[in-house]
């Protein structure tokens, strides 16, 4: 980062630092010289560190569940309730088990951690994961209480731990999570295979109007280089950056950055320059999904192109002046004389172009 990437500002520590899921304060065999010294190193290093973490769940193996079984959501018999009883079980290290927000011991719990984490390590960004599971119905220590209304009282309770630090709610319901969060996930997690960039995509458009109106959006991470498990094509990576481009929101990488190739460093350097000039979403002039614009000056617009297979082979492009225009990739200029019109085409398939207008404003 600070030899090639130095505008990246945060570096997360994801999933894995902890030794159980619930035990978020006790690192993980991985993290021998702990996690508070490695923060430390990130500051030092100029960087702003984060956090990830499962708030409301924990494994069996967990000290938290061992020594508080009475934290946790119960069925109607008395018996423990695991998340796979009801509901999706989760990613890893299952049985989940749910801590019950209403019960004042785990409001305190969830405050006691993230403060610790916030005040003692020096997170400065929590993002919090799984926090649909919150919500999970059954028989909890405040009679009565609605799962919503559980999950907003544990929010509530790690909003006081958090202080002034930056909170991101990922698998969230997103209307309970209404001035609990400054941002949000509005999408799956990505995957390098075309599918899943389309799915992002039409998830973060359709969503890209509560950006700075309820949160900062979240399409999540820019991924460009693949690995060896998970790749996609050349074009793939081009329609997932020009998602990126046209969402505004946080960016957030999710390469290896020491593997970068040369196409996903200049990415990932053009991301972050459009990300100083405007945070902006750009707005859809229809739910087709297929042309969305942005103010980047007075004189430029940046039009981004979506293609999803349709019958159409060709955009055509409005100005309200005469303007030049050029692919905002390439720079490559594709009109000879100033036009207030312009026919862009668009190959079949899955498919995307990101075209700036320059305008030429008329002398006063």
């Amino acid at each position: 980062m600070a030899e090639q990437l130095n505008d990246l500002q945060w570096v997360l520590l994801d999933d894995g630092y902890q030794a159980f899921m619930g035990d978020w304060l006790t690192p993980s065999d991985k993290f021998e010289g702990g996690v508070k010294s490695l923060i430390a190193e990130i500051r030092a290093q100029g960087r702003k560190p984060a956090i990830w973490l499962a708030p409301f769940i924990a494994q069996a193996e967990s000290e938290v569940f061992q020594q508080h079984p009475d934290w946790f959501l119960k069925h109607p018999s008395g018996e423990l309730l695991k998340a796979e009883d009801i509901t999706y079980g989760g990613w890893r290290c299952t049985p989940w088990y749910i801590l019950d927000a209403t019960h004042p011991e785990v409001q305190a719990h969830l405050t006691r951690v993230v403060k610790v984490m916030r005040e003692e390590w020096g997170v400065e960004l929590f993002k919090l994961d799984a926090n649909y599971w919150g919500t999970l119905k059954g028989v909890r220590h405040q009679k009565g209480a609605t799962g919503i209304e559980a999950y907003r009282l544990g929010m509530a309770a790690i909003n006081e731990g958090a202080g002034d630090a930056l909170v991101l709610g990922c698998n969230a319901p997103m209307w309970p999570s209404l001035g609990l969060v400054d941002a949000m996930r509005v999408s799956d997690d990505v995957e390098r295979h075309v599918e899943r960039f389309e799915q992002i995509a039409k998830e973060t458009f359709y969503r890209s109007w509560q950006h700075q109106r309820l949160w900062l959006i979240d399409p999540d991470c820019a991924t460009f280089t693949s690995l060896p498990n998970q790749g996609a094509d050349r074009s793939a990576y081009e329609f997932h950056r020009n998602v990126l481009l046209a969402a505004g929101g946080l960016l957030l990488s999710g390469d290896p950055l020491p593997e970068l190739t040369p196409f996903a460093e200049e990415t990932l350097a053009r991301l972050i320059a459009r990300q100083h000039q405007t945070s902006r979403a750009s707005v859809f002039s229809s739910l087709t999904l297929n042309h969305a614009t942005l103010k980047l000056s007075e004189e430029r617009r940046l039009h981004s192109l979506f293609h999803y297979n349709d019958v159409v082979s060709e955009y055509t492009l409005t100005t309200e002046f005469p303007s030049d225009w050029y692919d905002f990739w390439t720079g490559e200029k594709l009109n000879q004389e100033p036009a207030q019109i312009q026919i862009v085409p668009v190959n079949q398939g899955l498919s995307s172009r990101a075209i700036v207008s320059m305008v030429h404003l008329p002398e006063a």
